[in-house]
């Protein structure tokens, strides 16, 4: 199952795309950020699509915003259908 949000919002740099999954982090840290939050929301959602066996990561198109895609299995590793996982694994490596 492939799942997008994306947003126009201010978008995330690209050096910056993998940091934005770790506890605390925010793209703009100063005082003065206009746009306020823990830094959780993504840390959870990376946490719990990877306990699903699946995968998160996000873009930034060049119309700007940004575009989180979530990848996980129809079937959960584990669940009696593991030629389903690993077809799934496969999948998502060469993605």
């Amino acid at each position: 199952i492939e799942l997008v949000v994306s947003d126009t919002g201010i978008g995330v740099p690209p050096d910056e795309q993998e940091r934005v999954f770790d506890r605390f982090y925010q793209v703009d840290s100063s005082a003065r950020r206009r746009y306020k939050g823990t830094g959780l929301g993504l840390t959870i959602c990376k946490h719990i699509v990877t306990q699903h066996g699946g995968r998160i990561w996000v873009k930034a198109p060049e119309s700007g915003g940004s575009a989180f895609h979530v990848l996980v299995p129809k079937v959960f590793p584990g669940s009696g259908e593991e030629q389903a996982a690993l077809d799934f694994a496969a999948f998502s490596r060469s993605n």
